[in-house]
């Protein structure tokens, strides 16, 4: 799946990479011929792919791969083998490109390094957070996204809660409000937002309240910005 933002013009996100009966092809009615989606079976047949996409016309900035393996007792899926994601994974790095990842249980966890609160154990949730702040605190990179539609992670609510949990887990309300605005205007690679500067884009949201010494006050929306345009005035 490639597409570009036309104004500003950000960045291209690649295709997803499954398998037969993953979660893109499930989800969306997606049949296995369409370009929307990656299905390779071999470590080779993976890295050909990233190769296409990173080299061709229209070169893509970031890979997503999915690695869920879904619920046995109600829709079972194939998560990609280890050596395809490894395969993927080494191949975009190897042309400067992320790589991100949907996971959906604590198994698809453990394949891609990612965490999720919906559904997880409180013991292993404490554990995970507690990971994260010995990231951080290293000078590991994070950021804020909110991965919104999946069940439980609705739009707007999902990256607030996410903001709170980042700024409880050690990084405090100032580094979890920039892992969603500078920082992952940086990972896109885009001078245009992130911050508010001369140059880039009028894109601000108010709110009631200072996220600076208590986070919630994100959800306190008082008005939206959209290139200096109100879009939404509370």
């Amino acid at each position: 799946m490639s597409w570009r933002s036309q104004e500003p013009r950000l960045y291209t996100s690649g295709p997803l990479f499954t398998t037969p009966g993953g979660h893109p092809i499930v989800t969306f009615g997606v049949g296995a011929d369409s370009d929307t989606v990656r299905l390779p079976s071999t470590a080779e047949e993976a890295r050909e792919a990233v190769r296409e996409l990173a080299t061709g016309d229209d070169p893509v900035d970031l890979v997503k791969v999915v690695q869920e393996r879904g619920d046995p007792e109600h829709l079972e899926m194939d998560p990609l083998p280890e050596e395809v994601l490894e395969a993927v994974v080494a191949e975009a790095h190897g042309h400067g490109l992320f790589v991100t990842a949907h996971c959906g249980s604590q198994a698809d966890l453990a394949d891609a390094l990612a965490a999720t609160e919906v559904g997880t154990d409180p013991a292993l949730h404490r554990r995970l957070r507690e990971r994260l702040a010995e990231l951080h605190g290293a000078g590991g990179w994070v950021l804020a996204g909110s991965d919104a539609a999946v069940p439980g992670v609705p739009f707007g609510g999902g990256l607030h809660r996410e903001l709170e949990l980042l700024s409880g887990s050690g990084m405090g309300p100032h580094a979890a409000l920039r892992a969603a605005t500078v920082e992952a205007a940086r990972v896109l690679g885009t001078g245009r937002i992130g911050t508010i500067a001369a140059g880039r884009a009028a894109d601000l949201l108010a709110v009631a309240g200072d996220p600076l010494s208590d986070i919630t006050a994100v959800r306190e929306v008082s008005a939206v910005y959209r290139d200096g345009r109100p879009v939404v005035k509370r």
